[in-house]
């Protein structure tokens, strides 16, 4: 059973979700982790972990790597929305524009 413990707008967020964004939190500041050491930190098992993990890998840029120098690792030069500058905003904002115009027919 996942049990919604807050609420947010319209949306209900589970303890898996939050547990999910401090995670993403965490990799975005320390770059690299390992599994064991995450479920450690979380108090949860390391399948628990690898779940998340893998859902995690769909929405943001990390990814992970077996071996003595394995874990799970945040893909270098990626930015918390805090980390943007002024110049990124005016990036995506241009590219949004360049992409977001209705192409004429010929």
């Amino acid at each position: 059973w996942k049990i919604p413990i807050l609420l947010k707008g319209e949306e209900l967020v589970t303890e898996a979700e939050k547990r999910r964004n401090a995670i993403v939190e965490h990799l975005y500041f320390r770059r690299h982790d390992t599994i064991p050491n995450l479920a450690f930190e979380f108090h949860v098992s390391e399948r628990t972990i690898q779940r998340d993990i893998e859902k995690i890998s769909l929405r943001e840029p990390i990814y992970t790597l077996t071996g003595r120098q394995g874990g799970v690792f945040m893909v270098e030069g990626q930015k918390q929305a805090g980390e943007w500058t002024k110049e990124d905003l005016k990036s995506f904002k241009n590219i949004i524009l360049k992409y977001s115009k209705p192409k004429k027919n010929k």
